[in-house]
């Protein structure tokens, strides 16, 4: 019996696991990439949707400086359109 209990993320390698607020429904996630070139995370549900988090940077920033006092983190590349 596989219960659905959702995404879980740990921020110091599993020593503690916390639910992020994504607005991704308590689901089973059957499978979780890596987007190699996008660094993208792609989950598969249990036939209900594939949801794509975009931009994993800032949480890869975040738990790489989590017990530094102050942290500046990469702004992600934009583009600027005039008409």
């Amino acid at each position: 019996n596989v219960k659905e209990t959702g995404l879980f993320l740990s921020l110091d390698r599993g020593r503690s696991w916390t639910r992020p607020k994504w607005n991704l429904p308590t689901v089973r996630i059957d499978e979780i990439v890596i987007h190699p070139r996008d660094n993208a995370m792609v989950l598969g549900t249990h036939g209900r949707a594939i949801w794509i988090l975009d931009h994993l940077e800032p949480i890869q920033e975040y738990a790489a400086a989590k017990n530094t006092e102050a942290k500046l983190f990469t702004p992600p590349p934009s583009s600027m359109y005039r008409r």
